[in-house]
């Protein structure tokens, strides 16, 4: 049961993550896509503007931010714990690639990884340059 229950939460992260333009423009702009494939368009790229692009990537960013933010304790400890299949399915979200981006390239994480490199220089140059020298 509880195998099902983490399967369907990984099929859910697989489908917020394949949402696509044409996607949000069957939902916002319905009827201007009907008018315009009626005319005779029927290239979809003819009837994307820079400002549906800008505007489907907003509301997917926050979407993606929504998803990530659901569960308190952390949705990448609680990935972690799965089974490998369905941790390998829930990497190759998009939603949990964002929200690993997000983690590791916040502020406390680049200044922790900035002191550990300092740390491992300091080390190698004194073990180099020690009493054994």
């Amino acid at each position: 049961e509880c195998r099902n229950l983490a399967e369907s939460a990984i099929y859910y992260l697989e489908r917020v993550s394949s949402l696509n333009i044409q996607d949000d423009l069957s939902v916002f702009h319905h009827v201007q896509m009907t008018q315009q494939i009626t005319r005779g368009s029927s290239r979809f790229a003819d009837m994307v503007s820079t400002s549906d692009m800008q505007h489907f990537k907003r509301h997917r960013d926050e979407l993606f931010d929504a998803v990530g933010a659901l569960s308190p304790k952390g949705l990448i400890r609680r990935i972690c714990v799965l089974d490998d299949d369905l941790m390998k399915r829930a990497a190759a979200t998009s939603v949990i690639r964002r929200l690993l981006d997000k983690a590791m390239f916040s502020p406390f994480a680049t200044i922790q990884a900035l002191m550990d490199g300092i740390n491992h220089f300091i080390l190698m140059l004194s073990f180099r340059l020690g009493p054994a020298a």
